[in-house]
């Protein structure tokens, strides 16, 4: 299996689409309220966050099943990469309180391809209907060689990951899109 995190408003504005797409890719896709969500009037009242624990035990159980589990670790669409947060450390956390060590993360930058005009994507109020993306593979890293490199031994020490990641995308995403984060992350790696 493979599980996936989608915005909430995403996956309610488009559900019946949704579920029919995930159901033929075998995706379970796992809806997630987020900043960009929150800022729609329809879904201002739901806490940010919902979602998080059934991805979390979706994506155990997916990896003890040999899946594939996909994470942002930003969330959302944002201008520039950002400072990191708490979204690689979260996931390996729920997968070490769920017995789960046997697994690797990979980084990938995934960058729009503008080719589409600017009135186009204008007619479309911002949405991605057209848009094409570049995928960049980045490195992977097992478990055992993030445990060995930060001592993952107790919960507290997995927020070291997530500079690790932030400065792992500023090497794969378009250099247009790197900007305070990476420096923030590489500082952050510096003082481990």
């Amino acid at each position: 299996p493979v599980v996936m995190p989608v915005a909430y408003h995403q996956y309610e504005d488009f559900k019946p689409a949704m579920i029919d797409i995930s159901a033929f890719y075998n995706v379970i896709l796992c809806p997630i309220e987020i900043d960009d969500t929150v800022s729609r009037d329809r879904y201002k009242n739901l806490p940010i966050g919902q979602g998080v624990s059934a991805y979390l035990i979706a994506a155990a159980e997916a990896i003890k099943k040999g899946g594939i589990v996909a994470l942002s670790l930003q969330g959302g669409r944002k201008e520039s990469l950002s400072e990191p947060t708490r979204a690689l450390s979260t996931l390996m956390v729920a997968l070490h309180l769920h017995h789960v060590t046997n697994y690797a993360v990979h980084f990938a930058g995934i960058s729009p391809k503008p080719h589409v005009s600017a009135d186009m994507y204008e007619g479309l109020s911002g949405w991605n209907i057209g848009m094409r993306y570049e995928v960049r593979p980045g490195e992977t890293y097992t478990f055992d060689v993030l445990q060995e490199r930060f001592n993952l031994t107790r919960p507290r020490n997995f927020v070291s990951v997530d500079a690790l990641g932030i400065s792992e995308l500023a090497k794969v995403v378009q250099p247009s899109y790197v900007a305070s984060g990476r420096e923030v992350a590489l500082e952050q790696l510096a003082d481990l």
